[in-house]
């Protein structure tokens, strides 16, 4: 078995924050790079009634996959932030993601929460909840409070490496503990920039990553999602390659 990898805009944030490329230039990048798929960002779309349905049918031309994650918080959410879960959730049905990468946030009942989490059941689509890199929520504990509280066949777990590193906290030990619940993982490595702690592509870095593989299940797929590097789709390139050969 292998890891599935999913090319995420990261690398390209500026570009696509500037409209400089859309949405529909990740998947092709995604097929020439030897990638599975593309984690499509909610943060992405220009037209989102317009370009969905074309990412559906250019995924579909490309034989390729969607992952999909979504800025919204499962606490703390007013009526207008429940509302775009909601919303979130079935664009990753449409886009035929399995699941939709969410965040904790702070305060508040699980009212909203269970709403989502029923709602993303009846989709098919599964909540994987992310260790942010900032409080709320970015805590080991944190995640594993959340998913035991919420104990939802719904509720899965996103683990990202680089997160847990630039926190003090050992990946490898989160990979152990969530394990039961993890179904996506942000794969990456973390160097030392001049302000402190940076995402990195993976064996451009000091963490472990050879232990963190070893840690997850074979199965479980990576969003790579880290900056460029000056060299967007290298970056990608050395992460492809690096995962497939520790394998």
């Amino acid at each position: 078995m292998s890891h599935d990898i999913y090319v995420c805009g990261t690398p390209y944030e500026k570009r696509l924050r500037a409209g400089e490329m859309s949405v529909l230039d990740l998947a092709p990048i995604a097929a020439k790079v030897g990638a599975q798929g593309v984690e499509y960002r909610t943060v992405y779309w220009r037209d989102v009634d317009t370009e969905l349905p074309a990412v559906v049918q250019q995924l579909a031309d490309l034989g390729l996959k969607a992952t999909y994650a979504s800025f919204a918080t499962l606490y703390g959410a007013g009526t207008e932030e429940r509302e775009g879960l909601l919303r979130d959730i079935q664009h990753a049905r449409m886009l035929g993601s399995p699941l939709l990468r969410v965040f904790r946030g702070g305060g508040g009942d699980d009212t909203g929460a269970r709403e989502a989490l029923a709602a993303a059941r009846a989709a098919g689509v599964r909540l994987a909840l992310e260790n942010f890199v900032k409080s709320p929520g970015n805590r080991l504990a944190d995640v594993l409070g959340t998913v035991e509280e919420l104990d939802s066949p719904a509720l899965g777990v996103n683990v990202d490496v680089g997160n847990y590193v630039k926190n003090g906290q050992d990946p490898v030990t989160a990979i152990a503990v969530l394990a039961p619940w993890t179904v996506y993982c942000h794969f990456k490595d973390v160097r030392e920039g001049t302000d402190g702690p940076v995402a990195t592509y993976p064996g451009n870095g000091f963490v472990d990553l050879a232990a963190v593989l070893a840690a997850l299940h074979p199965d479980v797929p990576f969003g790579f999602e880290y900056p460029g590097e000056g060299d967007p789709e290298a970056a990608i390139r050395a992460g492809v390659e690096y995962v497939r050969g520790h394998e």
